[in-house]
């Protein structure tokens, strides 16, 4: 599927909900979308803490782009896209400090004004391990 490039990738508009300010316990998002709604974009109050996420049609899924000021950095992917309220991404190119690891990413929608950013290593034992657990919410 080819895309114009001047026109917003429909796909996204699954995560339309998203744009506003949410608010975390003692943090706050912001997500909007950016580059002509070919991208959506999300940072914390903090500037430690960048989400990209947009549609690739070539890999028929959506691909987010994750930078923290630790240094971390990852691409994730996925192409089952929404299962009702959660999409999982994963990824196999994320570092911290240089160190590469194997990540899972879920968001899970709880309703119009609360959601929730998981992310898991996936450990030796072949096990995922939660990491850490960002609840959203707006007022």
């Amino acid at each position: 599927m080819q895309y114009n490039a001047r026109r917003p990738i429909a796909e996204l508009s699954s995560f339309g909900w998203m744009t506003g300010t949410w608010h975390a316990r003692n943090n706050s998002y912001v997500f909007a979308f950016t580059m002509k709604g070919r991208w959506l974009f999300g940072a914390d109050g903090k500037a430690a803490d960048y989400f990209y996420l947009t549609y690739d049609a070539g890999l028929h899924g959506y691909t987010l782009v994750r930078i923290e000021s630790l240094p971390s950095y990852g691409i994730w992917l996925s192409t089952s896209g929404w299962q009702g309220d959660r999409i999982e991404f994963t990824s196999d190119v994320a570092y911290v400090a240089g160190r590469p690891y194997h990540r899972r990413l879920t968001i899970l929608r709880s309703g119009a004004r609360a959601f929730s950013i998981r992310e898991e290593e996936l450990g030796s034992d072949g096990r995922w391990i939660t990491d850490d657990t960002i609840t959203l919410g707006k007022e």
